[in-house]
């Protein structure tokens, strides 16, 4: 039996997920969108530019630009250790 080489077996998933978001409409890319910007944290213009929209990101960030509370306080914990010790005001 051959094994395919992990680069072909990442194409395949690849072209697998791009064809799951091409047809994904309505509700569908609604949600995908918001997931992605919020949860996997990918760059809006990334978003937009799957979603087939050309304003850079713009929308994206308009429409789904609103992370789930427990994320958002999650990103802030995590700012203030990257800076260092903070002083309670």
């Amino acid at each position: 039996m051959l094994v395919p080489c992990i680069g072909a077996l990442r194409a395949r998933e690849a072209a697998r997920a791009n064809a799951l978001l091409l047809s994904l409409q309505g509700s569908d890319a609604t949600y995908w969108g918001s997931y992605a910007l919020n949860v996997l944290e990918l760059e809006p213009h990334v978003i937009a530019e799957q979603l087939g929209h050309q304003d850079g990101g713009r929308l994206v960030v308009q429409l789904y630009g609103h992370p789930d509370g427990a994320l958002a306080r999650r990103k802030i914990r995590e700012a203030h250790d990257r800076a260092g010790a903070v002083t309670p005001l």
